[in-house]
């Protein structure tokens, strides 16, 4: 109730935020020390909110019509089903985050002996290994392309699969 008329109704809407963040970041490194070779990747983001779907979802107009999935609170205050609730800032949360994107560590073998081998590498590579962030969702760098009414839905997290942790172990070999 924004002018605090006692009635919520469209004369209290209120742009809070947007989806875009204010400001991304990154920065990478590569660094060699004898035969061990190590490389990084941080990414993040501040600025921006995201809409937490999957947690209004609960208050879609469907399950509001069939009383299915709705808070007892809701149902019992005699709200009308014909008019779903209007988004409010319940659900909406920051997307700020901080994720170590990928590590890489190797370590290289030298064969002085051998004429028809130069070198053997073997190295671990790790991707999406850490995100500090305080969204309650999934994964708060949605890459969702869904679109209401012709319009991009940035912004929402329609329930995303969450970005994979992956794990790589590999080896050169330089003849």
């Amino acid at each position: 109730d924004v002018n605090n008329d006692g009635v919520i109704n469209n004369n209290d809407r209120v742009i809070i935020q947007g989806a875009i963040p204010k400001f991304t970041y990154g920065f990478n490194s590569q660094m060699n020390y004898k035969s061990f070779d190590f490389s990084f990747s941080i990414i993040g983001q501040s600025g921006g909110y995201l809409v937490n779907n999957t947690g209004l979802n609960a208050l879609n107009i469907n399950n509001l019509a069939s009383d299915r999935n709705v808070s007892r609170r809701y149902f019992k205050s005699g709200a009308n089903p014909a008019n779903p609730p209007q988004l409010s800032t319940l659900y909406l949360e920051k997307s700020d985050f901080l994720r170590l994107n990928s590590a890489r560590l190797g370590y290289n073998f030298k064969f002085n002996k051998l004429t028809w081998l130069n070198g053997l590498g073997i190295y671990v590579t790790g991707q999406n290994l850490f995100t500090i962030t305080k969204y309650s969702g999934y994964d708060p760098l949605i890459n969702n392309p869904k679109a209401s009414g012709g319009n991009q839905s940035l912004g929402i997290d329609y329930s995303s699969y969450p970005t994979a942790k992956t794990f790589l172990f590999g080896a050169t070999i330089k003849l």
